[in-house]
């Protein structure tokens, strides 16, 4: 069953049971399943990453903030961590899509901040989708800055 939810100028439509059941069935995501040192440190700090808006609303959307697709990361000279990467949920939005074409088979990423350092952004797509369905997937893009990467070493 869809259900409606409304996130700042976007209004998105999801099948919130569909998409919980999704994850469930999922083991672990992209940077769980990566072994450098970026990613295992982006694991241990994830609960921090995240702000409370955004664990909110993936909540209401059913997605498992803990199971990205993917995740990438730049390290800068002053080692803030320029952090990216992205999420699905089952449905369709209205609103403007994140994604804007500048080829033929390309696209960059606007998206809108909606915390301190923390943006976000929706288009359709399933890329590295963790979950085969024959529903629309729609990409969930996050970028955010983490500043003093360094300072928190890995632990072994």
């Amino acid at each position: 069953m869809f259900e409606t939810v409304h996130f700042h100028d976007w209004e998105l439509i999801v099948d919130v049971q569909t998409t919980v059941n999704a994850y469930a069935e999922v083991e672990y995501g992209g940077s769980s399943s990566c072994s450098c040192e970026d990613c295992k440190e982006y694991i241990r700090r994830i609960d921090s990453i995240f702000p409370d808006n955004v664990k909110q609303l993936f909540e209401s959307l059913g997605i498992d903030y803990h199971k990205d697709a993917e995740v990438t990361h730049i390290i800068s000279d002053n080692n803030d961590n320029y952090c990216s990467g992205w999420f699905h949920f089952i449905g369709e939005f209205k609103g403007e899509s994140c994604a804007v074409a500048v080829t033929d088979t390309g696209y960059s990423l606007q998206l809108t901040e909606v915390a301190d350092n923390f943006k976000i952004g929706f288009h359709v797509g399933n890329s590295l989708a963790l979950f085969k369905t024959t529903y629309p997937l729609v990409q969930v893009e996050f970028s955010t800055v983490i500043s003093h990467w360094s300072e928190h070493p890995a632990q072994t």
